[in-house]
């Protein structure tokens, strides 16, 4: 184990966040010789960490065999576009709301179109 820990670490990766599933293999044995253990993983780097922040692991019914088979989602991230303005009326009952928007409105701002 110490010989894959070294390699993990010298990769730079980790696992991809999972549902589900938290132990996808087992031995297949019955009673109390089973065994389920995570040796089945999906890992990544940082670079797919920040391309798809929205990325899960999914491990499906192992079928016949002992591994487990695994599926990854990858979701970008949906930008909607700015996010529109919002006003709060209450804001207007604020005692130095009337000063402080004559400053701010009263400033010069330099900016590029």
């Amino acid at each position: 184990m110490n010989d894959f820990d070294a390699c993990i670490s010298t990769c730079d990766v980790e696992d991809v966040p999972f549902k589900d599933c938290n132990f996808p293999w087992c031995n297949r044995k019955e009673g109390f010789d089973r065994i389920y253990c995570k040796l089945d993983r999906i890992m990544s780097n940082v670079q797919w960490f920040l391309e798809f922040p929205n990325m899960e692991a999914e491990f499906l019914a192992p079928g016949i065999f002992y591994h487990w088979p695994s599926f990854l989602s990858l979701q970008k991230k949906f930008n909607a576009g700015p996010k529109s303005f919002k006003f709060h009326f209450f804001q207007l009952n604020h005692p130095d709301y009337s000063v402080l928007l004559q400053k701010v409105w009263s400033q010069r701002i330099q900016g590029i179109l």
